[in-house]
């Protein structure tokens, strides 16, 4: 009994950090979008002296960002 209880104890810890992470790497996504977004209007793909500007953010150099 106490060894079948340890197991459901550890298969729920185990379930909980894995639901702890997907939600830590969708928070880290959606800043990533955030700030993509936000640099896609700062240098717009219309002007090509933005194209240096728009790799480091990993933006297309010639369209505009789309998700």
């Amino acid at each position: 009994m106490a060894s079948h209880s340890n197991q459901v104890s550890k298969v729920g810890s185990g379930k909980q950090q894995r639901e702890e992470r997907k939600a830590q790497v969708k928070s880290i996504t959606d800043r990533r979008k955030k700030i993509q977004r936000a640099a896609d209007t700062a240098w717009p793909h219309t002007n090509p002296a933005n194209a240096k500007a728009r790799t480091v953010f990993r933006l297309p150099a010639k369209r505009p960002y789309s998700y």
